[in-house]
């Protein structure tokens, strides 16, 4: 199982400034976070098709591409990613307009303070990775349960006899699971956190039980 915090995330920095680059690139390496950089939006997402990343960190102004028209791609092609977005005063409030339709997670103001972003990005994937394993515990539990009603069907009364302590266990586990999930759903489906693709992968596995 999944650990509930993750180890040496994935980051992709990306911003055509070098003074803003090279300043947040020494804060994340610090923090313990595995960084790549690159000051093309272009780059960028031919990094991300072909490599594995936590979140991506990106400039707005920029003048191949815009940083929400990046995270906007991102969001389309690799959902999973978590997206942030750094804004000048000019862009604070379309910055704000797409934290509040789901093309990031948040957006900080430039200059943007290092400690803040390393803490809502640790903070995303500690929740994210917790509603992973819970998606997974699920899992589990569903297929358990599934094993045990078809062995029922197949010899009745087996379960019973063999082990009905530990069926009544996997039955409690599996609602007390989906009872968890829903309490979290309400917590944690905000843009901060980016959750909400983690979320939703249980739905199809409680509605086919």
């Amino acid at each position: 199982m999944k650990s509930s915090q993750p180890t040496c995330p994935h980051i992709l920095l990306v911003d055509d400034g070098q003074i803003i680059l090279s300043g947040l690139t020494h804060a994340l390496k610090d923090a313990g976070m595995h960084l790549e950089t690159t000051t093309s939006p272009h780059h960028a997402m031919r990094l991300v098709e072909e490599r594995r990343f936590d979140a991506i960190v990106s400039d707005q102004d920029m003048p191949e591409l815009s940083g929400l028209e990046l995270l906007a791609w991102v969001r389309a092609n690799h959902p999973g990613v978590l997206r942030y977005v750094l804004a000048g005063k000019r862009s604070l409030l379309v910055a704000g307009e797409a934290m509040s339709a789901g093309v990031v997670q948040r957006f900080f103001s430039k200059p943007c303070n290092a400690f803040d972003l390393i803490t809502t990005i640790r903070q995303a994937l500690e929740h994210r990775a917790l509603i992973e394993n819970a998606v997974e515990l699920t899992r589990r539990a569903h297929m358990q349960s599934h094993f045990l009603q078809e062995l029922e069907r197949l010899q009745p009364g087996i379960a019973e006899r063999a082990d009905y302590a530990r069926r009544d266990d996997v039955t409690w586990f599996a609602e007390s699971t989906k009872e968890l999930l829903a309490a979290m759903r309400d917590l944690l489906d905000r843009p901060l956190f980016g959750v909400q693709e983690v979320v939703s992968e249980i739905e199809p596995q409680q509605q086919a039980s």
